[in-house]
């Protein structure tokens, strides 16, 4: 084929091959630049007439009938044709090239050869798949993101009907923030990837695993058996995450609480099954975490007053909605008032009086606890003080601590500064905890604790009996007192063995130089009960409910002696 000198020059130098081939099934070259070894590997002579090789040999065998349909789609419709497809190269590397070429006819318009060029995209081809993979996958766990959690979510929901049910199912993993606060986000990231790794060794191959973000998994299946098959795709997820995970040479223990719905007949669209799944999620949690639980049409009316509140709650503080009641705490012996227990209540100017059953788990959740916590710690103290100034008695005022709070790097600083605000002596202020938030990490509280004992105060575990703690524990902690919960005093009061539970329990408590409140005395029966056991404090409704602190301080004024 002769060819104008200049002409040869300039195809040679090219980024890119030019070519000319039959039409036929092995696209037998007739040209080639010398640029088809930069691009194959192989020179011209190699495969010009199909010599050694034919360049359709080289097209990825997946690829190949994606080529010939564009190329034959172009040539019917009388149109050039661009293509993308792979290559395997001499060295059998894969190579992304980018085709575009068009048919020579003959006089009779009979199709005899295709022209074109062939570039090497390689490059441009693996970025773009790095793209779309940052754009599609989580980065810290590598499975599927929301994005493409989304796309696959519809193929399922368009193949139900020969696919049967599809399932979708929210995952939580619980107390999650405790690993974040007790060992760091490195840990917590860690922790994070070693769970999805689990929860993919659980799926069948069809199942898929996406991140939502932070400690939130889904899972999409299709379920042939409906909930069953669901039910059981749960229950090997909830069993993979018993074991412990080891990180930083420390074995964590993490379970996970797992909302359920079932397409089509919980919703049939993305959004409607996402938004009952996290309904359902949410139930699991409230049910006591570590289950799995199905949504109901019930749940949404549930949702939708939970929304409702915690919406109201980020209003709450700013709108001067919370109030304190206090219920006093009586010496057993003296029977005297020696202080009183702060308890929030929240007055929302629509729904009324809340308890704080319903809405302090919400304010942790949505971390407002910290915010309202403080308030709490310092109305009380405020309080206090005044009513020590204005009745001329002193008065120790007890306030509950959070989770939350307890780990918070600013919880010490909070409290030095709310007594040197107030004025109320250290001593005069009491910190209740939990039994559970001590051994959550016992280094850490212990450090706390000890430095809060620095500035004075008072601290006792509260609704003790009722956790995880032991007395042997208690030893570890600067404590000042225990509150022997209502269970123990309400229930079965009468009964022997429970009394002598609650003997030996101050005895211990004593032996420890701790001191003893019992909550929940309702009765004189009880009182001289718990007078004979030496308990050393008492509250409950025998003596006050809890009262705003304005009838708080009517009552304590009528008593001259301040007995009850």
């Amino acid at each position: 084929m002769e060819r104008n000198f200049s002409v040869e020059l300039l195809l040679n130098n090219l980024p890119g091959m030019v070519y000319r081939c039959k039409p036929d099934a092995n696209w037998t070259m007739e040209y080639m630049s010398s640029w088809v070894k930069e691009l194959t590997g192989y020179s011209a002579d190699d495969l010009l007439g199909n010599t050694h090789r034919s360049y359709a040999e080289l097209i990825k065998p997946e690829d190949r009938d994606h080529v010939a349909y564009a190329v034959q789609k172009s040539i019917d419709a009388g149109k050039p044709f661009q293509v993308t497809y792979r290559i395997i190269d001499l060295h059998g590397q894969l190579r992304w090239v980018w085709e575009q070429g068009q048919a020579v006819y003959d006089e009779h318009q009979k199709v005899v050869a295709l022209e074109g060029f062939i570039a090497d995209i390689t490059k441009q081809k693996k970025s773009e798949i790095a793209l779309e993979r940052m754009a599609t996958l989580d980065a810290l766990t590598g499975l599927p993101n929301r994005a493409f959690l989304h796309g696959h979510l519809q193929t399922l929901l368009d193949g139900m009907q020969h696919n049967g049910p599809v399932t979708v199912m929210f995952i939580d993993l619980d107390q999650f923030k405790q690993v974040n606060d007790t060992m760091g986000h490195d840990a917590g990231d860690r922790l994070l990837g070693l769970v999805a790794l689990r929860l993919q060794r659980v799926m069948r191959p069809d199942d898929m695993v996406a991140r939502l973000g932070g400690d939130e998994f889904v899972i999409t299946a299709a379920c042939k058996r409906g909930a069953e098959s669901a039910s059981a795709i749960a229950q090997n997820i909830l069993s993979s995450l018993r074991q412990p995970f080891v990180i930083e040479g420390r074995e964590i223990f993490i379970s996970a609480s797992i909302g359920i719905c079932m397409a089509p007949q919980d919703g049939k669209t993305k959004d409607a099954l996402f938004k009952n799944a996290d309904i359902a999620m949410y139930r699991a949690k409230e049910a006591g975490r570590n289950r799995c639980c199905f949504y109901r049409m019930e749940m949404s009316e549930t949702a939708n007053v939970r929304r409702a509140l915690e919406d109201a709650l980020h209003r709450a503080l700013e709108r001067n909605e919370f109030v304190l009641h206090y219920q006093p705490r009586v010496n057993l012996t003296t029977m005297q008032c020696t202080g009183m227990e702060a308890l929030i209540r929240w007055n929302h100017p629509e729904l009324g009086q809340i308890p704080p059953l319903q809405f302090i788990p919400i304010a942790e959740e949505c971390g407002l606890i910290d915010a309202i916590g403080l308030w709490v710690l310092q109305e009380a103290c405020s309080q206090t003080q005044r009513l020590i100034n204005r009745l001329g008695i002193p008065l120790r005022v007890s306030v509950n601590i959070s989770a939350r709070q307890l780990t918070s790097v600013d919880l010490v600083k909070q409290v030095q500064q709310v007594l040197d605000e107030t004025g109320l002596p250290g001593d005069l202020l009491e910190l209740e905890l939990t039994e559970s938030m001590l051994i959550e990490d016992m280094a850490a509280s212990a450090a706390i604790l000890s430095a809060l004992k620095v500035l004075g105060v008072k601290l006792a575990v509260d609704d003790f009996g009722t956790g995880y703690c032991g007395l042997a524990y208690l030893q570890r902690f600067p404590l000042d007192g225990l509150k022997l919960d209502r269970s123990f005093v309400t229930e079965n009061a009468k009964d022997k063995q429970t009394l002598n539970v609650i003997k030996a329990f101050i005895d211990l408590a004593h032996a420890l130089d701790l001191s003893v409140v019992a909550e929940g005395v309702e009765t004189h029966e009880v009182q001289e009960i718990l007078r004979n056991f030496c308990c050393d404090e008492g509250q409950g409704y025998l003596f006050a409910k809890p009262l705003p602190c304005h009838e708080l301080e009517g009552m304590l004024a009528s008593f001259s002696h301040i007995t009850f």
